[in-house]
């Protein structure tokens, strides 16, 4: 099991770190919050989402951040929480994800999304409901070089009823798309744009951070 310095949730991201100095662990949140905000101004994450994550992944490689593999995934529907505890994905090339995929794992349960999903198979009664969400688990690989995988979820839940026999019967369903990659980030890659991005976070406001264990 990879050892976690620590996690952290700011806006919809939730990073896991492990074996990744302060400094970088600092910089990458930064660099992914500024993300976050670059996307939101073009795009709507819940109706646009794959126009959003993928502007959303081209601001990590203006920002000195290098694209090593991409996550592999057609949408699927799912008709309970345990598919969802149970999605994997593949990426391409040869690139190394163990230590990634172990994180992003235990990222999904710390997050608790099976838990929302089991609520909506349950009592849900809306349609057309979407979020999204980033888990985006950290291995440091060097004294300067940091493996990150952005592992991007878009859920819409639908509900279909019908009337039989005198009994109303919902069928629930939510189509999942997952999107990203395996990206290397260096400090001194980062460095050029750091203070750019420090100065217009501080104009437009970091996102609160809330700390918790996977």
């Amino acid at each position: 099991m990879t050892e976690v310095n620590n996690a952290v949730i700011a806006g919809n991201n939730l990073f896991s770190f492990s074996r990744v100095p302060r400094q970088h662990r600092t910089d990458i949140q930064d660099l992914f919050m500024y993300a976050d905000y670059r996307a939101n101004q073009i795009w709507r994450p819940h109706s646009q989402w794959t126009s959003w994550i993928n502007y959303y992944r081209s601001q990590l490689i203006n920002s000195g951040c290098e694209l090593k593999s991409q996550i592999v995934k057609p949408a699927m529907a799912i008709n309970s929480a345990r598919e969802l505890d149970n999605i994997s994905f593949g990426v391409t090339g040869t690139v190394r994800v163990g230590g990634l995929m172990d994180l992003a794992r235990r990222s999904f349960r710390a997050a608790r999304l099976s838990e929302h999903a089991r609520h909506f198979f349950e009592y849900g009664v809306d349609s057309g409901y979407s979020s999204s969400f980033q888990v985006v688990p950290c291995i440091g690989t060097g004294a300067d070089d940091v493996s990150i995988m952005i592992c991007g979820l878009h859920v819409t839940a639908n509900v279909d009823s019908d009337s039989r026999g005198g009994d109303r019967q919902a069928h629930r369903e939510m189509i999942v798309r997952i999107a990203g990659g395996v990206y290397n980030f260096n400090g001194s890659a980062f460095a050029p744009y750091r203070s750019r991005i420090q100065s217009r976070l501080l104009e437009v406001g970091r996102f609160n951070l809330e700390l918790l264990s996977v």
